[in-house]
């Protein structure tokens, strides 16, 4: 769980974040001997994050090299680069996002590069106008958030993380899984998008856990988990974090346990810090098709830096630079002072009305959302550490389309099949109305579902110390206030922007879209997770529990 000073710092930040957003004009005008600014946002600094951040810097650095320039009207303009350190944070994303468009020189940004940082700095792109193209952020959610910013060259973790399931359950056979995450929106949305998956096929989730990045000690972590029997540990994190937790299996009881990862971790850094604990830990990542231009790019790559890649995103850095150079030319004019007018909105149109840009990891579209990767276009491969280094075990191709992953399991299996929700099934044990009606046959829901944690923090402030402590109608009401008739995805409610939605109970939950987020009843709750599918409706995981107006004091 993240530390309190952490989060008061966060909730800082955003209150803080309109008084550091200065207002942009709609152009930017780039007179004659003055350079075309670029931000390139990458994570720079910290323990295991630096590799990832310098490998997509060099991306554009090279691209930069092949195209110093952007050329309107026969007129050319230098492309100069800004890069800055966003510390893969929240934090850190807010901070390099205000100082961007505290900048009215600034045209567009390549970046983030983590999907906290991308989600904290999102809205405030929003707010300026900016456009901004993300060579990794993977995270599911920052597609469906209504963002007019965001944009991103790398697939999303909806399709990497159904393969890392596939592959734990059905090539390496494994049926028991330990879920951990670092508590960041693209650690914990892999581990939800491969639970899901994993269960579908069979699996079982016997433990999951989160830590904290910058923590050193995971051992009671460990042997918590330890206790459930896992076959596998999957992790959704980054180098530090993934190098301590293998170094620590062995004395959690857990030596003969497989760990696994995803592109957070697939890199030369993990295996420094792990050193030989690493032998054997496989991870996954969206990978680039092996054509004549990624040869030469990489045999480019090495010639200016003097070794191999240390991280999987250069290639997506490199084309998202270049996406922006297209948007640049294609919209830019040049006015009667010879000065280059680039209008921001229409460079966010130019940005998401690409289609059919060949790039070095394959021919990209934007499909509007700000997705540039279509799952039937991506591509994971998935490796192991043999004899101190990653070695490919297998390439998936992304023939299946996400509408063909059809759901297995209903809303009431989904939820008893994730650790997280044992609170919840309790309650619905415990509200033989509530579970009828959650289970009728042709029936479908959405349902908001609150966590452990949610459920904790409301039962401390009543000053119990379980639901069962409720009274049996008060409990009722409380869960049919937490689920509505027929299926509303998360992106229906971010179109609509505020509401009122009917409850089961009869009684309205408000919501509101605040920052790309998904507000319910004024703060009572926020959308965390959302559109988890089930065979009879469709899941939002959220962050508290929301009280029916009728029981309030």
């Amino acid at each position: 769980m993240k530390k309190l000073t952490t989060l008061v710092l966060v909730l800082v930040g955003m209150l803080m974040m309109s008084s550091f957003v200065l207002a942009q004009g709609e152009d930017v005008i780039v007179e004659p001997g003055d350079p075309v600014r670029i931000g390139v946002a990458s994570g720079l600094s910290g323990e295991g994050i630096a590799p990832l951040g310098i490998d997509i810097q060099r991306g554009v650095q090279l691209a930069n090299i092949d195209r110093p320039s952007v050329v309107v009207d026969g007129v050319e303009f230098m492309v100069e680069l800004d890069p800055q350190d966003e510390q893969c944070s929240a934090i850190g994303g807010q901070t390099v996002a205000n100082l961007y468009t505290a900048d009215e020189t600034i045209v567009g940004v390549v970046g983030h590069m983590c999907s906290s940082s991308c989600l904290a700095a999102a809205p405030i792109y929003d707010t300026a106008g900016f456009v901004s193209i993300s060579p990794s952020c993977t995270s599911p959610l920052l597609t469906v958030r209504g963002f007019t910013s965001f944009n991103r060259t790398v697939a999303s973790d909806g399709f990497q993380g159904k393969i890392a399931a596939e592959f734990i359950f059905n090539d390496l056979g494994v049926t028991k899984v330990a879920t951990i995450h670092d508590g960041s929106p693209y650690g914990e949305g892999l581990v939800t998008v491969m639970s899901q998956r994993f269960i579908e096929l069979g699996g079982e989730i016997v433990g999951a856990d989160a830590v904290t990045v910058g923590e050193t000690n995971f051992r009671s972590t460990l042997e918590n988990l330890a206790a459930g029997g896992p076959e596998l540990i999957y992790f959704g994190g980054f180098n530090a974090e993934a190098a301590r937790l293998v170094q620590q299996m062995p004395d959690a009881g857990l030596t003969d346990v497989l760990f696994m990862g995803a592109d957070g971790m697939l890199g030369p850094e993990f295996i420094n810090l792990a050193g030989d604990f690493a032998e054997g830990v496989y991870a996954s990542a969206a990978t680039t098709p092996e054509t004549d231009a990624m040869v030469a790019f990489l045999d480019t790559y090495v010639q200016a830096f003097g070794e191999e890649p240390p991280a999987p995103f250069h290639a997506n850095a490199y084309d998202a630079y270049n996406v922006l150079l297209d948007a640049i030319e294609a919209v830019g004019v040049i006015d009667g002072d010879g000065n280059l007018v680039i209008n921001r909105a229409a460079l966010q149109a130019a940005v998401r009305s690409t289609m059919g840009f060949e790039g070095l990891v394959g021919v990209m579209s934007n499909d509007g959302t700000g997705e540039f990767f279509s799952a039937e276009q991506s591509i994971v491969t998935i490796q192991q550490v043999q004899g101190g280094k990653f070695v490919e075990v297998k390439v998936v191709g992304g023939e299946m389309e996400e509408e063909m992953e059809m759901p297995t399991m209903s809303i009431a299996e989904i939820a008893m099949m994730n650790p997280d929700f044992s609170t919840l099934v309790e309650a619905v044990l415990l509200s033989p109305q509530v579970l009828d009606a959650l289970t009728a046959e042709g029936a479908e829901f959405t349902v908001f579902a609150p966590t452990n944690d949610a459920f904790a923090a409301a039962l401390e402030a009543l000053g119990l110390s379980s639901v069962g402590d409720l009274p049996a109608e008060v409990l009722t009401a409380v869960l049919m206030y937490h689920a509505v008739d027929g299926v509303t995805a998360a992106a229906d409610l971010v179109e609509m922007g505020s509401g009122t939605i009917v409850t089961l109970s009869g009684e309205e939950i408000t919501f509101e879209v605040v920052d790309g987020e998904v507000v319910l009843n004024g703060g009572q709750a926020k959308v965390v997770m959302a559109d988890v599918m089930g065979t009879n409706g469709i899941i939002h995981v959220i962050d508290g529990v929301l009280i029916p107006p009728s029981i309030m004091p």
